[in-house]
C-alpha cells in the first residue's frame, strides 16, 4: 500500500471518528451506524498496510486515543440508558395479593408517579 494512501486513510479515519462522536453526542443513531460502518471499512483497508511512516505513527496514536474516547462515551451512554430502564422497571413494583384474594401489582410512588392525579 502506498504511503500517501495510508496517510489519507488515517486522515479519513480521524474524520470519521469525529463524526462518530458528534453523532453519539446528539443521539443520531442512523449517523452513528453509518460512521461505524465507514470506520470498519477504513480499518480493514489499513490492516493490510505493512509500513507506516514515522510521522503517521503520531497520527495513528491520536486515532487510537480518539477511538478509545468514543468507546468510553458510547459505553457511558449505554449504561445511562440501562440505568433509566432499570428505574422504570422498578416503578412497576412487585406482584402481591389484593384484599379480594387475587393478585395485583403494587404501585410505587403514589399518585404523582402513577399518573392518577
Amino acid at each position: 500500500m502506498d504511503v500517501t494512501t495510508v496517510h489519507e486513510y488515517l486522515i479519513q479515519l480521524r474524520n470519521v471518528l469525529a463524526k462518530e462522536r458528534e453523532c453519539a453526542k446528539s443521539l443520531d443513531m442512523d449517523g452513528l451506524q453509518t460512521a461505524s460502518q465507514e470506520k470498519d471499512a477504513l480499518i480493514k483497508l489499513l490492516q493490510s498496510a505493512q509500513d507506516i511512516a514515522p510521522e503517521d505513527r503520531l497520527l495513528a496514536d491520536e486515532i487510537k486515543e480518539e477511538n478509545r474516547r468514543n468507546a468510553s462515551l458510547i459505553w457511558a451512554a449505554l449504561n445511562w440508558i440501562r440505568d433509566l430502564m432499570g428505574i422504570f422497571n422498578r416503578q412497576l413494583g412487585a406482584e402481591s395479593y389484593a384484599p379480594s384474594g387475587g393478585t395485583t401489582v403494587f404501585q410505587h410512588g403514589g399518585r404523582l408517579l402513577s399518573g392518577r392525579i
